[in-house]
């Protein structure tokens, strides 16, 4: 798990500052360290020729009842693994287009919005049922894999060629607008309108749900 290795690694670097390194290198790396999608490139890159494998498929066009019935299917596969979630992301894509509807977009860009809101768990694969349905709360190690599923929803839709347009909103939605969010830490003035409306979708949803650590909020 590297995220759980990056801080030992960090301060093996560190300690070479100025002997084996040049200090405005390590400065450099240090600034870069912070964001935890650095270390999840790492670790995927080499993972990148196997997935690749993985999404290998014949080309073809879809109609719009084809395409949401494809989203379905992915979120059959995500939620329905914990009955904490069963509902998620239907939650989340309702709430987002609403959202997106009293922000003053089209129709169009709602139902995009709708898609984006399916898609944003797909990550969630990632993340071991045990600690999905956990009671208490979540030890240092897993919650550095709970970190890691927004990095693999926008690496699987990045790899969709007809998904792609999505991945920065569903991607991003546990970033925060002062940019201490995870796992890309995005500055604020680089998070798009659509993305924050999905960040607050996903709150929404998941505050008016049931949680193993917690009964639902009104």
């Amino acid at each position: 798990n590297i995220l759980l290795e990056r801080d030992v690694i960090v301060e093996k670097i560190k300690s070479k500052a100025g002997k084996v390194f040049k200090p405005e290198t390590v400065e450099a790396f240090l600034a870069t360290a912070k964001k935890p999608d650095f270390w999840l490139d790492i670790v995927t890159n080499n993972e990148k020729r196997t997935i690749r494998q993985i999404l290998r498929f014949e080309p073809k066009k879809a109609s719009f009842f084809e395409f949401i019935e494809l989203c379905k299917f992915f979120i059959y596969s995500i939620d329905f693994r914990s009955r904490y979630t069963a509902c998620h992301s239907f939650g989340v894509a309702l709430v987002a287009e609403k959202l997106t509807s009293l922000y003053g977009e089209s129709e169009k860009i709602g139902k995009a919005m709708k898609v984006a809101g399916y898609l944003h768990d797909i990550g969630k694969l990632t993340v071991p049922i045990k600690i999905l349905d956990k009671q208490g709360s979540l030890t240092k190690e897993e919650f550095s894999l709970v970190m890691q599923h927004p990095y693999y929803t926008y690496y699987f839709l990045d790899k969709m060629k007809g998904l792609k347009m999505f991945k920065e909103i569903s991607g991003y939605h546990h970033e925060t607008v002062n940019g201490t969010g995870y796992p890309f830490r995005i500055e604020p003035e680089k998070m798009s309108d659509l993305s924050r409306i999905m960040c607050i979708s996903d709150k929404i949803a998941a505050l008016t749900e049931d949680r193993p650590y917690r009964e639902a909020m009104n």
